[in-house]
């Protein structure tokens, strides 16, 4: 290697110094710039600047995790979480105490053979119905970042009983052993013999193999029209069997209803439980007030919540048909695919399809204020009417399901879905369309998702 000479004004330095054993450490040691008086004084403010900076990203990173540490700590002991059992019904003709003991305990029970082959067949040939529109309107150019294939709320609207035929989505959703199971698990019987379950909402959902998915959440009001104080069961149909391993399927956070750390939880994602009692007036209002940072962001918003419910989370190997029942404030995600299944399959349609069903009781009050709930839009005086009081004075915009399906709004329905339905559904495409911008200019502003 050829010589290099030393900087101008080095050999000065170095004739003037004391002579010191070679073991001591010099000062020009530690040079970046050379081993002039300027360059070794640069190269000492340069290490002073990264110690000092070096000590505080090991302070803040320890305060930050420490702090997240704690966070978690005061959650307590992970709570023993007992493997997914699917009830078979057929074997047990009823509903039984082990099966009521298990959903108050977990807030959660999935159950086999509640609804008829022939019904499922039905169904399935209506759920392709939904898949094949939305080809068609993608085009094959499906939006990436969005967690379903296709969304369609309001299934039994879609085709109203006449004097011939019923639907199969009316079928489950009203005249099935289904809502007979609901009825049980809210305790209906044990209500006034004049209380009423209803069908609040229904939807269609198919899971493709996007892997963006809405984190740990409960449903808000777009998705559970009815107030906070209002109780309610979901009941969650596949319509494809859901090998675990393949994912695609569905994650609850066992007894997330009834943790200690719920309200906080709700906080930080928004749920409508802190909702004002009078709902939001617009849809700046409820951009600028709502709280927390999304309904599917709590991972970012609070991780310690998200690792414990990670840790508690149960997915069940359901098949064609079961149905997995889970209480209104049980806190649940979507599961993305698994991406080696996808990529094995990377020629082919990865789609799951599930139709989920929310019911309540008649005394659940619908939600005033601004939002996107077809009765309310349709009149705003439903907003704040229970769901008996909206269908005796406007029509049955949330259908009986216990006792049983009622004759009379069954034919009502159909002059509900022609007359009344079509106009407050554009009112809705309006509003969602109002929404949208805010949403974005809101997750660009956090940086992150916003659902």
């Amino acid at each position: 290697m050829a010589d290099i000479k030393p900087p101008r004004g080095s050999r000065d330095l170095r004739k003037n110094r004391s002579t010191e054993k070679d073991a001591a450490p010099k000062l020009s040691n530690f040079a970046v710039f050379g081993d002039s008086v300027w360059a070794l004084v640069l190269s000492s403010l340069l290490l002073l600047v990264a110690v000092a900076t070096s000590l505080w990203i090991d302070h803040s990173a320890a305060g930050d995790g420490d702090g997240i540490v704690d966070l978690y700590t005061q959650l307590g002991p992970v709570p023993v979480i007992d493997p997914p059992q699917i009830f078979d019904i057929l074997q047990l003709d009823a509903i039984t105490d082990e099966i009521l003991s298990a959903y108050k305990k977990d807030g959660v029970v999935a159950v086999r053979g509640l609804i008829e082959p022939e019904v499922m067949d039905r169904l399935d040939a209506e759920a392709n119905v939904f898949l094949e529109e939305q080809r068609r309107k993608n085009d094959g150019h499906k939006r990436p970042g969005t967690q379903f294939h296709t969304v369609h709320h309001n299934a039994i609207f879609r085709h109203p009983p006449d004097n011939t035929t019923i639907s199969p989505w009316v079928e489950v959703t009203l005249r099935s052993r289904v809502p007979q199971f609901a009825a049980e698990l809210l305790g209906m019987r044990q209500l006034d013999s004049n209380q009423t379950m209803r069908m609040l909402r229904d939807i269609f959902l198919a899971k493709d193999d996007d892997q963006y998915t809405c984190g740990w959440h409960v449903d808000d009001f777009g998705f559970w029209p009815a107030t906070a104080e209002s109780p309610g069961v979901n009941a969650w149909v596949a319509l494809d069997d859901m090998p675990v391993d393949q994912g695609g399927g569905f994650a609850l956070a066992i007894a997330s209803h009834q943790a200690p750390w719920r309200e906080e939880a709700h906080y930080v994602t928004g749920a409508s439980t802190t909702f004002p009692a009078q709902g939001y007036t617009s849809a700046d209002d409820m951009i600028a007030n709502r709280p927390g940072k999304g309904t599917c962001n709590l991972k970012y918003s609070a991780p310690h919540l998200h690792k414990r419910m990670e840790e508690t989370k149960r997915i069940y190997p359901v098949k064609r048909g079961d149905v997995i029942f889970h209480e209104r404030w049980l806190f649940h995600r979507t599961v993305p695919f698994d991406r080696a299944f996808v990529a094995e399959h990377q020629n082919e349609d990865v789609i799951y399809r599930r139709y989920s069903i929310r019911y309540g009781p008649g005394s659940s009050v619908i939600p005033p204020g601004y939002g996107t709930e077809l009765s309310v839009l349709s009149d705003e005086r439903n907003g704040g009417r229970t769901a008996d009081e909206v269908t005796r004075f406007d029509g049955p915009w949330y259908p009986q399901a216990w006792p049983s399906a009622s004759d009379n709004e069954l034919r009502d329905l159909r002059q509900l879905v022609e007359n009344r339905v079509p106009t407050a559904d554009l009112r809705r495409t309006t509003l969602k369309k109002e929404m949208k911008p805010l949403l974005k200019r809101l997750a660009r502003k956090q940086n992150k998702p916003l659902i």
